[in-house]
């Protein structure tokens, strides 16, 4: 700072010493008598002026740079502990977190070795699909699906599989709600609605038809292209029975 200072000075001297030449200089222009001495003393003292305001200037920039210089081997020392210090604790949190992966992958596999041993007892007894109406009374409501999913009444199972690396991610981005989700393998299945009508096409294919009948659909029974199940056909289409 005291050197910025002195380069400032000395700037304003060298101004002031400039303006007294050329004061001088006006004064003879303008017919005023002036000896060539004074004149000569007045150049010299600028140019004096403008040579120290220079080296002024000089002095201040090597000492601001002397004083970045200095700063940065601070920066330059404190790069080099950081270096070799690391990160306090990443290391064993990273294996933490490795180590709970594991146990998360180890678990779901486990999940799904048990649901593929009762998966197979069903199927070994012969255990249908879920009929329409949800699984069926003669397989005592249990059902399995041709992805693995199988079912007790309202109750569904599911594999885990892959999704148990997507609630990792979640769990590791902090997402506890979404991991959980990510990894459900229970769930309600979803009551079917009882249509209002259930209609058989030509090719033995049943439609539920929720609502009333539209005409085209009511000309199509008519002639018999659409054929209406009565509620015996009903009962028998959701029991899987027919």
């Amino acid at each position: 700072m005291t050197k910025t200072i002195d380069a400032e000075a000395a700037d304003r001297a060298a101004a002031a010493a400039r303006d007294a030449v050329d004061q001088a200089e006006q004064a003879i222009a303008s017919g005023r008598r002036l000896g060539v001495d004074k004149l000569t003393a007045l150049v010299t003292r600028a140019r004096h002026a403008d040579l120290t305001a220079k080296a002024s200037r000089a002095q201040a920039e090597q000492d601001r740079e002397q004083a970045r210089r200095e700063a940065l081997t601070g920066v330059a020392a404190e790069i080099d502990a950081l270096a070799e210090a690391g990160v306090e604790g990443l290391g064993d949190a990273l294996a933490d977190v490795a180590a709970a992966a594991e146990r998360a992958r180890q678990a779901a596999r486990a999940w799904d070795a048990r649901l593929t041993e009762v998966t197979g007892a069903a199927s070994a007894l012969s255990c249908r699909a879920p009929a329409p109406g949800g699984p069926r009374e003669a397989d005592e409501r249990v059902a399995i699906r041709d992805d693995g999913t199988i079912y007790h009444g309202e109750t569904v199972l599911k594999r885990l599989g892959s999704r148990i690396d997507a609630a990792l991610g979640n769990a590791l981005n902090g997402d506890v709600v979404s991991a959980t989700a990510s990894a459900e393998v229970t769930a309600k299945a979803r009551t079917l609605e009882r249509a209002d009508h259930y209609v058989r096409g030509r090719g033995g294919m049943i439609l539920p038809i929720y609502g009333d009948l539209n005409q085209n659909q009511q000309a199509q029974i008519r002639t018999g292209q659409l054929v209406e199940l009565n509620e015996r056909e009903i009962r028998a289409y959701l029991a899987g029975d027919l």
